[in-house]
């Protein structure tokens, strides 16, 4: 496992010692009940999260939008170092129509609010110089 620590320019993963342990419990969507480290996720038979309809973005405060808009740009520039070092790609941001999506939703939100962020660079040229 991997954790990306924000660095001056971008991001650096760093390596952390994960446990996975499956608790064994059935959950009423069907799914289980996957514990890793301290996190708990609801998680459907084929690897989905269950989703209860579309999220609420006007419930959550401007640092938790903020925050999960991060969190893609982060997967985003993981993602575009791994390809840059011939790796396979662990979050499938750039594959995923649901992730532009939901970055396109948190900005949608955002503005509304009037918030000041810098949108994500969704072209394919990454950072190394690097294009697919």
């Amino acid at each position: 496992m991997a954790r990306l620590v924000p660095k001056a320019g971008g991001f650096q993963a760093n390596k952390l010692p994960i446990k996975i342990e499956s608790s064994g419990n059935a959950r009423p969507s069907g799914g289980h009940c996957e514990r890793i480290g301290q996190a708990v996720a609801d998680i459907e038979p084929g690897g989905f999260f269950v989703g209860r309809g579309p999220m609420n973005y006007p419930a959550f405060t401007n640092d938790s939008l903020t925050m999960m808009y991060e969190g893609i740009r982060g997967a985003l520039a993981s993602d575009d170092a791994l390809s840059g070092l011939g790796e396979e790609a662990r979050f499938r941001v750039r594959e995923t129509p649901e992730w532009k999506q939901h970055a396109a939703d948190l900005e949608a939100e955002m503005l509304s609010r009037g918030m000041i962020f810098e949108a994500i660079d969704w072209s394919e040229t990454r950072e190394s110089g690097l294009s697919s």
